[in-house]
C-alpha cells in the first residue's frame, strides 16, 4: 500500500480561483512515499494540537477519551494516534510492538466510537483515524463522515480529513463516496477528492478523474492529471492538463485573475517540476519531446529537473510508448 502526500500551501485571505474556500491556496502534489502508515500524525495535529501529558498504555488512553474532560480526552486521542502509529512503524522494521495492543482492541475502539455523542464529529473523526489502521469497519466510520453537512462541519475540515485519509487507506468501500465530492462547490474538497482517487481502486476512479480534467479550477484539473498518471496503467488524458501545468504562463493567467493564486516562485517552479515528472510517467513519446523542450528554461530547478528525467529515462523506453489507455 501507498500513500498520498498532501501538500496545502500557505493559506490566503483573498478570494480563490472558483469561489470561497478556507483552505487557501491550495495544491495537492501527489507524492508517492516509502512508508505504509495509514494514520497520518498531521491530522492530529490539526485536530488537538500538539499535545504532552503522562504516557499511559492504549487501554487507559481509550478509556480516557470515554470518561476524561475534554482536555484529558484530547490528550488521550493524541496519545492513541502516536501509538497506534508508532506501532504500524514497528511492524513495518520487523520490530517487536512499543505498544502491546490485545485482540480484542479494534472492537474496544468502535463500541467507543458508538458510545460518543453525534454532535462531537471531530472525536468520532480521531477514532476512525485510528480504527481505519486497526480494522476494515474504521473506513466505513470515514465513508459516514462524508456525509456531514456544512451546518455539521462548516468550512468541510472534517470531510477534507476523512477524504484524504480514505485515500491513504486505499478501500474500494470509498472510491465512489470520495469521487461523488469531484462535484463539491468546495474547491478544497474538490481537489483532495482528485488526490485520493490516486490510490483508491476502480474504473470509477479514472472516470472521475477524467471528469475533473475540465474543472474551473486549475488545483482541481492538475491535482486530476497527476492522479491519472499514478494509476495502472497510467492515463494519456491527462497529457494536455500536464503540459499547460509546466508553462508558468499558466500560473501568471490564474493569478492574472485571482492575485492571491501562485504568488510565489518556488511554489510554481515545484508544480512545473511535478508536472514534468507526471509527463515522464506517461512516458510516450511525445511527452518526451515536450519535457526535451525545456532544457533552456529560464528556472535553473526545472532545468535540472528536466536533465534528471532524461538522465534517469531506461534505454528500453527511448522508443514511442502506447502511455496506457487511450
Amino acid at each position: 500500500m501507498s500513500e498520498v502526500q498532501i501538500e496545502i500551501s500557505d493559506p490566503v485571505e483573498d478570494e480563490s480561483e472558483g469561489g470561497q474556500t478556507p483552505y487557501g491556496n491550495l495544491w495537492v502534489p501527489l507524492v508517492v512515499v516509502p512508508a505504509a502508515i495509514v494514520i497520518v500524525i498531521v491530522v492530529v495535529f490539526a485536530l488537538f494540537g500538539s499535545l504532552t501529558g503522562e504516557e499511559r498504555s492504549l487501554s487507559e488512553n481509550l478509556s480516557t477519551v470515554m470518561a476524561g474532560g475534554k482536555n484529558e480526552r484530547d490528550q488521550a486521542l493524541f496519545g492513541l494516534m502516536r501509538q497506534v502509529s508508532e506501532n504500524q512503524r514497528a511492524v513495518n522494521d520487523g520490530e517487536e510492538l512499543p505498544w502491546p495492543m490485545t485482540a480484542d482492541f479494534p472492537k474496544r475502539v468502535r463500541d467507543a466510537a458508538d458510545q460518543v455523542e453525534g454532535e462531537d464529529h471531530e472525536v468520532r473523526l480521531a477514532l476512525g483515524l485510528l480504527l481505519a489502521s486497526l480494522d476494515p469497519s474504521g473506513v466505513d466510520m470515514l465513508v459516514e463522515m462524508l456525509a456531514l453537512g456544512d451546518a455539521q462541519d462548516p468550512g468541510g475540515s472534517l470531510r477534507f480529513k476523512a477524504i484524504h485519509n480514505l485515500g491513504l487507506v486505499g478501500d474500494s468501500r470509498a472510491t465512489g463516496p470520495v469521487a461523488a465530492f469531484l462535484s463539491s462547490p468546495d474547491e478544497g474538497l474538490r481537489v483532495v477528492a482528485a488526490g485520493a482517487l490516486a490510490n483508491l481502486p476502480g474504473e470509477d476512479a479514472r472516470e472521475a478523474l477524467r471528469e475533473a480534467l475540465g474543472d474551473v479550477s486549475l488545483d482541481v484539473r492538475g491535482t486530476a492529471a497527476m492522479a491519472l498518471t499514478l494509476l495502472d496503467p497510467p492515463d494519456p488524458r491527462a497529457a494536455p492538463v500536464l503540459m499547460d501545468l509546466t508553462q508558468v504562463a499558466i500560473y501568471e493567467a490564474v493569478r492574472g485573475d485571482f492575485p492571491a493564486k501562485y504568488t510565489r516562485s518556488r511554489d510554481v517552479s515545484r508544480f512545473r517540476i511535478q508536472a514534468l515528472g507526471a509527463l515522464a510517467r506517461l512516458d510516450r513519446e511525445a511527452d518526451w519531446v515536450h519535457i526535451e523542450t525545456l532544457r533552456e528554461d529560464p528556472d535553473a530547478n526545472v532545468v535540472d529537473a528536466v536533465l534528471r528525467l532524461i538522465d534517469q529515462r531506461s534505454p528500453q523506453n527511448t522508443r514511442p510508448a502506447t502511455g496506457g489507455q487511450e
